[in-house]
């Protein structure tokens, strides 16, 4: 997991299980911890260092810990 600023924005960059490449915004939706910053790769997503959210490759919400489906 690494942080880059460019464009005059904050990213993060990270590897999915198969070595596949993702850049994705840095800041996590929910109250806006820089995942570049603590972050880890958990089950080919970015987890949160503070609430543990994971977020897939495209940035979605795929698992809150304490909500059995975050899609509902």
């Amino acid at each position: 997991v690494m942080e880059i600023r460019a464009l005059n924005h904050t990213f993060v960059l990270w590897r999915k299980a198969d070595g596949t490449p993702v850049c994705q915004d840095a800041f996590c939706l929910h109250l806006g911890a820089n995942l570049g910053v603590g972050g880890k790769v958990v089950d080919d997503c970015i987890q949160c260092p503070f609430h543990l959210w994971k977020f897939g490759s495209d940035g979605s919400v795929k698992e809150i810990p304490y909500i059995e489906d975050p899609h509902k």
